[in-house]
């Protein structure tokens, strides 16, 4: 702990005077114990016990308050904590020759969090019944005054047997610090344990590596990388600790010591591993603190928290929680690439040396996109330079050998690698970020690469990414506060080109046929790729309008492409990365002026397909469930309406669209054999008006039937709800009234589901609601049911319910537990176009999330006088995005403008409501 010990000195000189008050009492309880241990009845050790307990954990409260009071920081509090700690044990066990207390494990490292365990070993003689007593009074003291003991106590040979049966064990004793009682069984123990050590150190290594590789792929497929665990996140302190412990193990020596770790880095890279390590210990220590228990997930809650006991202050451009986490990612960023430098030799010292026999470069790591030979060659079964005199002159060596790596991802780096790398990369200049030969076997390695993904996050960790692209560097770590996004801002980037890479070689192409396609050819590929890595440009600078962020792409595309058309599609797609799936989601698809506005902003056809790769890229990563059957097909409605517009203008359009009503007719005379043609074009054109056609035909043809039905029913309501892949899908006809959305919606609320998607229409006085639905699960960060005919049911029976009944009944719907909505504040925004829609007024709103918004929202418009064509509904997160299309009630063709203040009122009143 020499690392902090200046620090903690002067602590102990500003915080030390307290101590010596409230460990007073403590240390008379304590002595007291000493003074009864030997009565022969006992009768006054359990009251010497519970005072004990009563001063120890009145003295640690009142400590921990003192520091974090004082401001000393989380890594501090945790190394003076074990030092407390170890001052209770001295005086527990004062005068005591019959056994010995080691700290193991993090207290014996010296850092203990403030609700962490305390692990202890205790070593005694032959007979351990011997020390009984003293280790039962101890443990009573300790547990009573609120602390968590791990413990175990073995004789010198137990100790070391079971370090021998379990790896576990024997890194927790690895630790192993004495601290009261006989320092001999104490030596006498290191020096069985450091034999076994050293005869056992090829096979410690070989399982902490397989658990650190195994620990990475389970914490990898979590998902929770905006609320990293401190300990298992990439970067973490499970990965620095698993560093200290093979490296302890194999030489004997304290990695945290002021020369620890220099044999495997230098000085000035060893002091930024213990610096990451340090800062992840003092978030630890308030996180421990604010949650009052022992717990390492940084959970969205806990973020503004822990940013403001840590100093960070919002800023224009961020949050304090953002920035926040973008220093603990930036920290671990540094730190992942140590370790993985620091456990590759490691490993190099212990493994046999025909597993590291020289072989030769495999062929195709010989040649690449740039002329000569590549500078790579193979040692110990990852790459290196073969000349690094010559890589350290040639920038283009840099990017070579992840070339080759991206042609065999099999084959990490050498550690020789990635420290070259990472001190080459600093000096990185305008003329190398500007060669067109370099930029070419850029896009090369992330074009043709299989599994990009590792080699853009080798590459981000190593430095040579935000190098290259000082945008990229300038987002690295950054975060967006909130539910929507699952990955930092540029692991967004990295996997959505990952996300490319699956539509040319795996097998996102068969469920994305039209993007697939679209990449066959070569034009088409680099301008969708470079859009996608250019897709967040708005988060590094600081104008983020759309015109600003559109300059500075069109600038950095520029180095990729000669083509200026194509830069000009690329500048206009990465300014406008959700421009596509924003129209699909919450316009009226069914209207032509929807599709022709849309088609005339883009431009042209290449433009349009460029935002497709990118729209279906980036949604598939962006946010969980964000990209589902649904938005598919509205995607690709969207798409293709727009290219027949693009292609011919409003007459291509208009055929465009009889083809499809025509196709619908087809398909509904087939699956409705009831209806007469003329029944069949009037629903097909009504599905067609509303935008509900590219609803799933089982769906519109469940409609039909419905509508059929209902004719002679008594009441006509008819209800049907089916499991889908993506939620549920129901259909619902009732005869038309006002406020029959909001009625429904309400329903929804009612069986615990959300509603993503609307389309409400009117035939002959009977209203036909398709519905698309969620499980909260999917909607708001919380847990959903399993069994999903019970939650079918349920839709069925509340559906039913509020369509036969007219009379207005409020949702009975309450926050669900894991719901985390409520922790965000959305600006409540009201927007109304008149002009839209021919006929019709168009409504966008924009707030918070909540359980029974749409229908507080539908039910405002219905007071209003407005009745709801189609509702889209858009969620973010916490934040919901909803687009109505009304019309009057009655005979007005048009709302008053006091009737539109009314709508916009009541609106903002119901966005207001806490919820």
């Amino acid at each position: 702990m020499s690392v902090v010990d200046p620090v903690i000195a002067d602590v102990n000189r500003r915080v030390d005077p307290l101590r010596s008050e409230t460990w007073t009492a403590f240390r008379a309880a304590a002595a007291r114990i000493a003074g009864v241990a030997g009565d022969a009845t006992g009768a006054d050790l359990p009251r010497a016990r519970a005072d004990a307990a009563r001063a120890l954990k009145a003295a640690l409260t009142a400590e921990l308050k003192a520091d974090f009071d004082a401001g000393v920081p989380g890594d501090v509090v945790a190394a003076r904590r074990a030092a407390a700690v170890d001052e209770a044990l001295r005086q527990l066990l004062q005068g005591r020759d019959d056994v010995a207390v080691t700290g193991v494990g993090g207290y014996g490292r010296g850092l203990l969090a403030p609700f962490s365990d305390v692990d202890l070993l205790f070593l005694t003689r032959d007979d351990p019944k011997a020390a009984r007593s003293a280790v039962e009074t101890t443990l009573y003291v300790l547990w009573d005054a609120g602390l968590v003991v791990g413990n175990a106590a073995h004789d010198v040979a137990g100790a070391v047997a079971a370090c021998k049966a379990d790896v576990t064990t024997c890194t927790s004793y690895l630790d192993a610090r004495l601290v009261a009682g006989d320092p001999r069984l104490h030596a006498a123990f290191s020096e069985r344990y450091d034999a076994y050590r050293r005869r056992s150190a090829k096979r410690f290594t070989k399982e902490k590596l397989a658990e650190f590789r195994e620990r990475r792929r389970d914490y990898d497929r979590a998902g929770r990388h905006l609320e990293p665990n401190l300990k298992e996140m990439r970067g973490g302190l499970r990965d620095i600790d698993t560093v200290g412990w093979i490296y302890r193990y194999l030489t004997g020596v304290d990695p945290w010591s002021a020369d620890g770790l220099e044999d495997l880095v230098d000085a000035e890279e060893a002091d930024r591993l213990k610096k990451a390590r340090s800062h992840l210990w003092s978030v630890r220590g308030h996180l421990h603190d604010i949650v009052g228990r022992a717990d390492d997930q940084v959970t969205f809650d806990l973020q503004p928290l822990l940013a403001s006991r840590l100093g960070y202050a919002d800023r224009r451009r961020a949050a304090a929680a953002e920035r926040l986490m973008k220093h603990l990612r930036l920290n671990a960023l540094t730190a992942a690439r140590l370790v993985r430098v620091c456990l590759a030799r490691l490993e190099e010292r212990t493994a046999e040396l025909a597993h590291w026999r020289p072989r030769g470069t495999p062929q195709p790591l010989r040649t690449d996109e740039m002329p000569g030979r590549v500078n790579v060659t193979m040692r110990t079964n990852r790459l290196d330079f073969l000349n690094k005199a010559e890589a350290r002159r040639t920038p283009a060596d840099l990017f070579r050998i992840f070339r080759a790596r991206a042609k065999r991802p099999d084959l990490g780096l050498h550690p020789d690698a990635i420290e070259l790398i990472a001190s080459s990369a600093r000096r990185l200049t305008d003329d190398v970020r500007g060669d067109a030969e370099i930029a070419e076997l850029f896009l090369a390695m992330i074009e043709r690469a299989r599994e990009p993904l590792t080699v853009l996050q080798d590459m981000s960790e190593c430095g040579l990414l935000g190098a290259y692209l000082p945008s990229l560097r300038r987002v690295t770590g950054q975060v967006e506060y909130g539910l929507y996004r699952r990955y930092s801002i540029e692991e967004t980037i990295f996997r959505s080109i990952d996300a490319y890479a699956g539509l040319r070689y795996r097998d996102l192409a068969e469920s994305h046929p039209i993007a697939a396609s679209l990449l066959k050819r070569k034009a088409r590929r680099r301008a969708a790729l470079v859009a996608i890595l250019l897709q967040e440009t708005s988060w590094a600078v600081a104008d983020r309008s759309t015109e600003h962020v559109e300059r500075a792409a069109r600038r950095i595309a520029r180095r990729f492409l000669s083509d200026e058309r194509q830069v000009a599609d690329v500048a206009w797609c990465a300014a406008r990365p959700d421009r596509l799936i924003v129209a699909a989601e919450r316009r009226n698809i069914g209207a032509d002026e929807t599709i022709l506005d849309f088609a005339a902003d883009v431009g042209s056809v290449a433009r349009l397909e460029t935002l497709l790769v990118l729209t279906v890229c980036r949604h598939l990563v962006v946010s969980e469930n964000r990209w589902n059957a649904w938005t598919r097909r509205q995607v690709g409605a969207m798409f293709f309406g727009a290219r027949a517009a693009l292609a011919g203008g409003a007459p291509a359009l208009a055929a465009f669209r009889r083809e499809e009503e025509a196709a619908l007719v087809a398909a509904l005379r087939e699956a409705a054999p009831f209806w007469s043609a003329k029944e069949a074009q009037a629903y097909a054109a009504r599905l067609v008006e509303v935008g509900a056609s590219r609803l799933p035909a089982r769906l519109l043809a469940q409609g039909a039937s419905l509508l059929h039905g209902a004719r002679n029913a008594r009441p006509p309501v008819a209800v049907d709800v089916r499991a889908a892949a993506d939620g549920f899908e129901a259909v619902v006809t009732a005869p038309d009234r006002t406020g029959l959305l909001a009625d429904l919606a309400a329903g929804a609320g009612e069986a615990g589901v959300a509603v993503r998607l609307v389309h409400a229409m009117s035939l002959d006085g009977q209203a036909l609601d398709f519905f698309v639905l969620s499980t909260p699960g999917a909607a708001a960060g919380a847990g959903g049911e399993t069994d999903r005919s019970v939650v079918a049911a349920r839709i069925e029976a509340a559906f039913r319910s509020r369509a036969a009944n007219a009379e207005r009944r409020a949702p009975r719907t309450a926050q669900r537990i894991g719901d985390r909505r409520a922790l965000f504040d959305v600006t409540p925004k009201v927007e109304i176009d008149a002009d839209a829609a021919p006929g019709r007024l168009l409504v966008e709103i924009e707030g918070r999330d909540r359980p029974g918004l749409l229908h507080d929202l539908a039910a405002a418009i219905a007071d209003a006088g407005g009745s709801i064509g189609s509702a889209h509904i858009a969620t973010y997160g916490e934040r919901a995005v909803d687009v109505f299309y009304v019309t009057p009630i009655g005979e007005a063709e048009r709302f008053r403008e006091d009737v539109l203040q009314d709508i916009e009122r009541r609106l903002m009143a119901v966005l207001s409501e806490c919820g």
